[in-house]
């Protein structure tokens, strides 16, 4: 599966969600389950910012794309356990 940003016809209005530039940079996270794609946050959204979205470690290794590093620092207190994509 893949993102086909090119026709809005297409599309709804996340082809405009861009790429991440680094691990700080990404607030959401592509994962994938069964046979749909869904975007889901890795940190707190502020008002009229940018979404930034980056490939969950799983979806990186299967569809061989760049998996980027996110700082554990970050990990909210929903996730105790350590677990994240």
């Amino acid at each position: 599966m893949y993102f086909n940003q090119v026709d809005e016809n297409k599309c709804n209005w996340m082809m405009y969600v861009n790429p991440a530039r680094s691990g700080t940079d990404q607030n959401v996270s592509v994962i994938e389950q069964r046979d749909s794609i869904y975007m889901i946050t890795t940190k707190g959204i502020q008002y009229q910012q940018e979404l930034r979205y980056g490939y969950s470690r799983p979806y990186a290794e299967k569809y061989n794309l760049q998996h980027l590093v996110i700082e554990q620092g970050w990990l909210p207190s929903r996730y105790p356990c350590g677990i994240f994509y």
